[in-house]
């Protein structure tokens, strides 16, 4: 009887991998730390315009992944636009604290 393996190697998941390394776990860490503060930045943009960038929750996941690759990173001091977190206009929060 053979044994069974569970999972798949990374030549089988990203067959077309398309960097010409592979990254340590500290890498990958940091450019999730990186891509997280990117997400944290971006989400919710809107345009000079105001209107409002819709971009699927998945693309704009990868966007940022790909960013921090790139070497793009959030620098606070340089920004000249901040997150700011708004009301909620729904009342959904409004509802769960009264138990509806």
């Amino acid at each position: 009887m053979s044994k069974q393996v569970i999972g798949a190697t990374a030549e089988q998941v990203f067959p077309n991998f398309p960097y010409d390394r592979k990254f340590t776990r500290a890498e990958i860490a940091e450019i999730l730390a990186k891509a997280k503060r990117l997400g944290d930045a971006m989400r919710d943009g809107l345009a000079p315009s105001g209107h409002t960038l819709y971009i699927p929750g998945d693309i704009f996941e990868m966007w940022m992944v790909h960013g921090a690759l790139a070497g793009c990173d959030v620098d606070q001091d340089a920004a000249f636009i901040r997150a700011r977190k708004l009301p909620d206009a729904s009342g959904a929060s409004s509802m769960l604290k009264h138990g509806f």
